[in-house]
């Protein structure tokens, strides 16, 4: 149409220029003509040049009005907001006047037909109630209004009115054409023969020069297919979710089918490991339990992307150390890591605050699986924990950055992009040779998200890679680990040298780390192949140096080749040598000592026991040895009493199980701790026995025949309101892991939620958190002191701190592992009297209360009576008291002594630890 367009305009300019060409000889006369009366040369030139300029000026022309004509058919709204002249001349224009072919109206009332895009012109004012006049129309408006354009022109328009436009829509559309200005909406229009369009309305003014509303131009577009098309992606969308919701709801069902035995097998390992066992059947049952462990992780990521996907997911603030959590990840993972030769270096900031705020299960779920990695894809070198704060521009937010960093066969950058991908490694090769489902990290980096944070990596082929991820947590009050160093141990490494010889660099930056922060003056050699001349330089320009910490590993030796050269440097003025290692101490003690060492750490190195080692050691300048091994908390005995596992003798249990040997695991972990299990097989015969004796708490498994959990508590908690029988705190045990299944129990009337298969710990946290200290600690009394602890000490001032009777029963029990538990007692108790001191420092005497009850019993255990005393008073006087219900002096003194208490036993229980163990050399036990 275009281009008919431009041909009749074209012609019509030749024309015009023939007429031009015809008046310009007539007036000429004989100018242009010879004296015989023929055209001149001269002539011809001057017609044939005014016929190409008339050609020349009708083509510029049409290419400067073809745009227009284009924007005017495809951008109708756009032309007709940039023309609003043309638009009240077309307005104005009669009918006859725009159905002249070759007037300019004519043109703009073609070019309008052709647009797809329905327009309308009408005037701003009208005598006619019904609306403004329609003073121009275009064909698609005529269609689309169901009559013909004679009918329309004159005719009120009635600006969408009584076209069954939603009622707020015209009032819209009314009061914004009232104030001038434009409207523009999607709505569902009736034509007059009742046919229904979606359609894509704009409605806006036409002014003079002046400012006044002359006319009002209106454009509408069909929007039919694109409605269809948003109605079928949501109904697509919605059953894909539905499907999806279908899906995760099977998984849940299937992850409790199948964790039910999974519960027994990993259960009954356990048991088995705790049992006398020849090294083969300890192997076996071994690799059942890593098997076991294996397939429940395998679930865990199937179930955790479930909830991912079903939007879920469910976050469990609590309060915690995360020096402590990582510790105990590192702890966890450290026997993996051995295995394999790596070197494993824990490093965490001395600007992390002491306690924070987060969700520790699925912090140690993200670290845990990294960490995994990392042992997977590295076969020499080192593995490397980093925890630092993330300094905020805002300071509102609180971050934590979490790091492992390997030396493994790193990542290529093709392969960087996808890595975070659901079922994506780094290629096939590497599914291949290393295995896995490629859910990991996928499920890590949406932990992080929810967890407020993000997770990356940094990583080059062949080159090892260092995965990271943020968190948001709350720091409890702004106390920082160097804080806590120094008012520890008040500044005791002020003004001392300490010098580091590791030739692993990340292990010396980690200690170098904590000594500085502790105020040490520290140097470290990296490279060794010199370190007799290195260490002669020094010493020429330092005066002195007050301790040496020596890493056991070396690459030009062991840490015994290179004392000779030491000796050779200080001579008889060698300072007291710390020794880090990663094999076990535990009978090594007098071994090391006659090679000249003063003490000893095994890795991974707590700062703490860093710190205090060389404390201890500038104490006694080498004349008392320190000796610290790590506690192993991944492989406790059964006897293992720690502060959240401490004896629960005489407690009252009930457990609601149908599955025997799920109860058979339950009943055998509350037996080993003291208390007494009653075991129903299904809810009716819990809500019977209820009815017959009191319970201190009850498990209730959510799944049974007959009558379920749900059933049961509901009827329990009527009971109970009733007086019937007392109030009894009602724990589920299910399977099922969705965020929905946590709701259901607590609407039921549960207090509380564990997610089989159970673990002890978890065990034993929820029934601390549930059951009063009181009925806890007045049962653990009478059934296992009998008598008060005073009868257990001695006029001697060593038995008024430990009670050996205790202490040999408690050491015959747990065996080579005893020195482990005791460090970590010792560890536990220091880091409780720093928490205990500020806690009474804000008189905080719940958090006073809770801190020392723990040790009142653990400590006792331990064969520790003097800390269990005064832990013991100490609660007492500040339990269910309110402030000035609380002898502030009284309460002082206490916590002096239960300070000078803890230094003395720690004194002692390490002496006693030290001359226990055997004489094997430390080559031999590794």
């Amino acid at each position: 149409m275009m281009q008919i367009q431009i041909n009749r305009q074209f012609w019509g300019g030749m024309l015009f220029g023939t007429l031009f060409l015809a008046m310009t000889l007539v007036a000429s006369g004989t100018a242009l003509r010879t004296p015989d009366g023929q055209i001149s040369p001269s002539g011809i030139a001057i017609i044939g040049l005014v016929l190409i300029c008339c050609c020349c000026l009708s083509f510029v022309w049409q290419l400067m009005k073809a745009p227009e004509l284009k924007q005017a058919q495809e951008q109708p709204e756009a032309w007709l907001r940039e023309y609003p002249a043309l638009c009240k001349i077309m307005g104005d224009m009669p009918p006859e006047a725009r159905a002249n072919p070759g007037s300019e109206c004519w043109l703009m009332q073609e070019t309008l037909d052709n647009a797809a895009d329905a327009i309308v012109i009408t005037r701003a004012e009208s005598s006619d109630a019904n609306g403004p006049p329609i003073v121009f129309a275009n064909k698609a408006y005529v269609e689309l209004a169901g009559s013909d354009s004679k009918s329309l022109y004159g005719k009120p328009a009635r600006l969408l009115g009584d076209q069954g436009l939603d009622a707020t829509v015209l009032v819209e559309l009314h009061d914004t054409l009232k104030n001038g200005k434009s409207f523009r909406s999607e709505v569902l229009f009736y034509s007059q023969n009742y046919t229904q369009r979606w359609l894509d309305v704009g409605i806006f003014p036409l002014t003079d020069k002046h400012g006044k509303i002359t006319h009002y131009a209106a454009f509408a577009r069909d929007i039919a297919n694109q409605k269809e098309l948003e109605i079928q992606m949501r109904d697509d969308k919605e059953a894909a979710e539905a499907a999806n919701l279908l899906k995760s709801e099977f998984l849940a069902t299937m992850s409790h089918e199948i964790r039910t035995p999974l519960n027994g097998i990993i259960g009954m390992s356990n048991l088995l490991l705790d049992t006398n066992l020849d090294a083969t059947q300890a192997n076996h049952v071994d690799m059942l339990s890593h098997s076991a462990e294996t397939l429940l992780q395998l679930i865990n990521d199937i179930l955790d992307l479930s909830k991912i996907e079903a939007d879920k997911l469910e976050l469990e603030p609590a309060s915690f150390s995360i020096k402590g959590l990582i510790f105990e990840i590192a702890q966890m993972v450290r026997p993996q890591i051995q295995r394999k030769g790596l070197e494993l270096v824990v490093d965490v900031s001395p600007r992390l605050p002491i306690n924070v705020t987060a969700d520790p299960g699925r912090l140690r779920q993200i670290i845990l699986n990294l960490i995994g990695n990392a042992v997977k894809f590295t076969s020499q070198g080192f593995i490397r924990i980093y925890v630092e704060p993330v300094e905020q521009a805002d300071g509102a937010t609180h971050l934590l950055k979490v790091s492992i960093e390997d030396s493994g066969i790193g990542i290529s950058s093709q392969a960087k992009s996808r890595i975070f991908n659901k079922f994506s490694q780094g290629d096939a090769s590497t599914t291949r040779r290393y295995g896995g489902t490629g859910l990991g990290l996928a499920i890590c980096k949406s932990l992080a998200k929810a967890m407020g944070g993000t997770i990356g990596l940094e990583s080059e082929e062949n080159q090892g890679s260092t995965f990271w991820f943020t968190f948001a947590c709350e720091p409890h009050a702004d106390v920082r680990l160097y804080e806590h160093y120094r008012k520890q141990f008040k500044d005791e490494l002020e003004n001392h040298t300490v010098i580091i010889l590791d030739d692993h660099s990340c292990s010396a930056v980690a200690v170098e780390r904590h000594l500085r922060a502790a105020g040490a003056d520290c140097h470290k050699f990296t490279n060794l192949n010199r370190i007799t001349d290195q260490l002669l330089q020094w010493h020429q320009v330092h005066e002195k140096a007050d301790l040496i910490i020596l890493d056991e590993e070396l690459g030009i030796g062991t840490a015994f080749d290179v004392m000779p050269r030491i000796a050779q440097v200080f001579g008889d003025n060698v300072p007291p040598i710390l020794l880090l290692t990663n094999k076990p101490l535990q009978g090594c003690h007098k071994k090391l000592a006659r090679a000249g060492l003063s003490g000893a750490i095994e890795k991974p190195i707590r700062p703490s026991h860093l710190v205090r080692a060389a404390v201890e050691l500038l104490r006694n300048r080498g004349h008392e040895n320190f000796w610290a091994p790590h506690p192993d908390i991944r492989r406790r005995t059964a006897a293992t009493l720690d502060d959240e596992r401490s004896p629960l003798a005489g407690l009252q249990v009930l457990l609601a199980e149908d599955n025997p040997i799920n109860a058979q695991i339950f009943t055998h972990i509350m037996e080993r701790w003291g208390a007494r299990v009653t075991v129903a097989g299904n809810g009716r015969e819990a809500i019977d026995i209820s009815d017959t004796m009191p319970f201190d708490i009850i498990f209730m498994d959510c799944q049974m025949p007959e009558v379920d959990g749900f059933e049961a508590t509901q009827e329990l908690r009527r009971l109970m309101a009733g007086k019937i029988i007392p109030h009894t705190p009602i724990i589920a045990l299910t399977a099922n892991a969705m965020k929905g299944d946590r709701e259901r129990c607590l609407e039921a009337g549960m207090d509380d939620y564990l997610a089989k298969p159970t673990q002890a710990r978890d065990i034993a946290t929820t029934i601390r958190r549930w059951v009063s200290a009181d009925r806890i600690g007045e049962k653990h009394a009478n059934a296992a002191y009998g008598n008060t602890a005073e009868e257990h000490i001695t006029t001697d001032d060593d038995h008024r701190l430990i009670n050996l009777e205790m202490y040999n029963e408690c050491a015959d029990i747990l065996g080579p592992s005893h020195g482990r538990v005791v460090a970590d007692f010792m560890d536990r108790l220091g880091q409780m009297l720093q928490e205990l001191a500020f806690a009474v420092s804000r008189s905080d005497y719940t958090t006073t209360a809770k801190l020392v009850h723990p040790f009142k019993s653990s400590a006792a255990q331990l064969g520790a009576m003097g800390v269990s005393e005064v832990c013991r008073s100490i609660e007492m006087r500040t339990r269910e008291k309110q402030p000035n219900e609380v002898d502030d002096t009284a309460l002082a003194s206490e916590l002096v002594q239960l300070r000078e208490v803890a230094d003395a036993t720690a004194i002692k229980l390490r002496a006693m630890t030290s001359e226990g163990g055997k004489e094997d050399p430390l080559a031999e036990t590794g």
